[in-house]
């Protein structure tokens, strides 16, 4: 095998289109795989936390359904920062007004306890706080998942990194390096620079 740690970005990207095959998994895939590999257990969530993962999804994946489209620009005046904030609420209303099954959304929430098999995603989330594992208190990691838009929440960057990497490459995103091969060669590379 090559020495994939001296590679820069495009000898990656030419290296996973020559060697990497289609090998696409889906949502429930990956929620066996953790099941598996961290004993992660599915939850049931709160009708708040359900709408903020659904508005997460719809602002990703749905904003055709809102009646109001309008590009937001972050490089605003205070007046404009005003509408800007009036907007988000409106979204968030209409949003918050649609079920689930409106939305026909699968949503998932995972929990991975601090375990022996969790460990080092434990320790990676400390790093994100600056903490040692011994000083980082929390003992779950929540992973929120949607099965029809393939929607994951952030999670620390070593799991999301494994996540891209098991969910893997349809022969488009190889083909049209999609941003999910962009992504997918990002997760490769923070693998092998180690």
């Amino acid at each position: 095998m090559e020495d994939l740690s001296s590679m820069n970005f495009s000898e990656l990207c030419n290296y996973c289109i020559e060697n990497i095959k289609p090998n696409k998994k889906s949502i429930i895939d990956l929620e066996n795989y953790l099941i598996e590999k961290y004993d992660a257990k599915k939850v049931e969530v709160s009708k708040e936390r359900l709408n903020i993962i659904k508005n997460n999804v719809v602002m990703l994946n749905h904003q055709h359904l809102l009646t109001d489209t309008k590009q937001l620009d972050l490089n605003t005046t205070d007046e404009q920062k005003s509408e800007m904030i009036s907007i988000m609420q409106e979204r968030t209303e209409q949003i918050n007004n649609l079920t689930v099954e409106q939305l026909g959304l699968d949503i998932v929430v995972m929990a991975i306890v601090r375990n022996e098999k969790s460990l080092d995603l434990f320790s990676d989330k400390a790093k994100q706080y600056g903490l040692s594992l011994d000083e980082y208190k929390e003992e779950v990691l929540w992973l929120e998942m949607e099965r029809s838009t393939e929607y994951v929440s952030m999670t620390t960057p070593l799991l999301q990194d494994e996540i891209k990497l098991f969910l893997g490459l349809e022969q488009e995103d190889l083909d049209n390096k999609t941003s999910r091969f962009y992504q997918y060669v990002l997760a490769f590379q923070n693998k092998y620079k180690k």
